[in-house]
């Protein structure tokens, strides 16, 4: 969640009995939210890859796994504009751009990358078009009809009803749709898999108030 914050200035002057007084002004700011939002993912947020077996995995190049998905669903008290940002909690790991990392093998050895992607996505029951940040908000690229409209690292991913506009996301009740993870595993040939290696991939999904 992001908030406004509000800094509170004031300023005090001791004058000498025959000097004139000074003035400032004093300036209190902030945004006034209408609402929130509540942000569901299913099967609690969980993608479970089960057992991966070497064997199965590519030595000299990349392995992608076949896509995990799960339903996506943001609900807001009232008309937010909002955006989705992912946050890498395994970002000493991450070796591919814009994946997040899957965390370390025994050896301190990257194990590769996980990207999301949002689906099928609806804004209050219209279809829902994907637009993105690098800026924290500040611009925006034209929203574009896509299969998936990926949430990368260090951006925000909104949607808007309208195809073609740099307006950024727009005011929206409901956002539904699906979350898409892809993963990425490194070569076998340059990680020293000699026992069970766990994937930790973490990764926090921020509902962001504009």
């Amino acid at each position: 969640m992001k908030f406004a914050t509000t800094l509170l200035s004031l300023a005090f002057v001791v004058a000498a009995p025959t000097a004139l007084a000074q003035s400032t002004d004093v300036s209190v700011t902030g945004i006034i939210h209408p609402g929130s939002c509540d942000i569901q993912l299913g099967g609690g947020g969980v993608v479970d890859l089960g057992t991966l077996n070497t064997a199965n995995l590519n030595t000299d190049r990349p392995t992608d796994l076949e896509p995990r998905t799960m339903t996506l669903a943001v609900s807001c008290d009232s008309p937010m504009r909002f955006a989705l940002e992912g946050i890498d909690n395994r970002q000493e790991s991450s070796i591919y751009t814009q994946m997040y990392g899957l965390g370390m093998t025994p050896e301190s050895e990257r194990i590769g990358g996980a990207e999301l992607s949002v689906g099928d996505a609806t804004a209050d029951d219209a279809a829902a078009y994907g637009t993105q940040s690098l800026d924290s908000g500040t611009t925006w690229d034209a929203s574009a009809a896509a299969p998936l409209s990926p949430i990368i690292p260090d951006a925000l991913r909104g949607f808007t009803t309208e195809q073609g506009v740099s307006t950024g996301p727009a005011p929206i009740t409901s956002l539904t749709g699906n979350l898409v993870v892809g993963v990425r595993i490194q070569p076998t040939d340059i990680m020293r898999l000699t026992g069970e290696v766990d994937i930790t991939g973490n990764i926090t999904l921020n509902v962001i108030y504009l």
